[in-house]
C-alpha cells in the first residue's frame, strides 16, 4: 500500500507496535550494526543506541513501551527520548525496515 509523505510521518506514534523486519541481514562492526537489505540491495549502519533500538524491536513493541525501556537503560529523560526514537523508527519505516504490527497481533 502507497502512503503518502503526510500518513508516512504520521504512521508512528507512541501507541504504534513495531517490529524490524526478520528479512534484514545485519552484524555487529565496532560500536554499530551493519545491515544489508537483500531486497532493496541497500546497506544501512546504526550507531549504538540506534542499534540497541533495532535489536529490542525484534518482537513487536509499542513506541511507548520502547521507550520506557530506553529511559532506563540510556539515562534519558522522557520527553528527548521519545522525540528522536519517533524520528528514528519513523525513517526505518520510511526505508520499509520496520514494519507497524496489525492491531491483531
Amino acid at each position: 500500500m502507497d502512503r503518502n509523505r503526510k500518513d508516512v510521518q504520521n504512521a508512528i506514534t507512541l501507541e504504534t507496535v513495531v517490529y524490524h523486519d526478520p528479512e534484514m541481514v545485519s552484524a555487529p562492526m565496532d560500536d554499530e550494526l551493519v545491515m544489508f537489505s537483500l531486497e532493496r540491495g541497500m546497506y544501512y549502519g546504526l550507531d549504538n543506541i540506534a542499534s540497541a533500538i533495532w535489536q529490542r524491536i525484534e518482537q513487536p513493541i509499542s513506541v511507548a513501551n520502547l521507550c520506557t525501556t530506553l529511559i532506563d537503560d540510556f539515562n534519558v529523560d522522557r520527553e528527548t527520548c521519545q522525540r528522536d526514537t519517533l524520528e528514528l523508527l519513523t525513517w526505518l519505516f520510511q526505508q520499509e525496515l520496520v514494519k507497524i504490527a496489525s492491531p491483531s497481533n
